[in-house]
C-alpha cells in the first residue's frame, strides 16, 4: 500500500520551557498524520539497540548540525560576494563568528557521540 503523508509544520505546536540549572524542555505537538508519519519513520529507521530517546536526540543534533553548516556556507558566500562592501574589521568579525559556529558544530556532534548515539550512523 503506497500512501504519502505531507508534513505541515504550520499546525505543529512547539513549546519551549526554560528550566533551572541551564536546562530546557522542548515539546512538539503534531497532528495525527504527522505523528503517524514520524512513527513510521522511526519504525523503519531506528536500530533495535537504540532507544527512542537516543534516536530522537540524534535527529535533533543532526538537524542542528545541518542548519549550522548551511548558515556557515551562506555566510562564506555572502562575504565572498560582498568583499568590496564589507570593511576589513567587519570581515574579520564575521570570520570569527563563522569559526565559532563551526566549533559549536563539532562540540554538538561530540556531545552526541559521548552519549553513545553514534551507533545510528553505522
Amino acid at each position: 500500500m503506497n500512501s504519502s503523508v505531507s508534513l505541515c509544520i504550520d499546525d505543529w505546536k512547539i513549546k519551549i520551557t526554560e528550566r533551572n540549572r541551564n536546562r530546557m524542555k522542548i515539546q512538539i505537538k503534531m497532528g495525527t498524520e504527522e505523528t503517524q508519519a514520524f512513527n513510521n519513520f522511526m519504525t523503519e529507521l531506528r536500530p533495535d539497540h537504540v532507544s527512542v530517546d537516543d534516536f530522537v536526540r540524534t535527529l535533533f543534533y543532526k538537524g542542528i548540525e545541518k542548519f549550522q553548516e548551511e548558515l556557515f556556507e551562506k555566510m562564506q558566500t555572502y562575504m565572498e560576494e560582498h568583499k568590496d562592501e564589507i570593511d576589513a574589521s567587519a570581515l574579520q568579525d564575521m570570520g570569527h563568528a563563522a569559526s565559532s559556529m563551526q566549533g559549536a558544530k563539532v562540540q554538538t556532534h561530540e556531545e552526541a557521540l559521548e552519549q553513545n548515539i553514534e551507533v545510528i550512523e553505522d
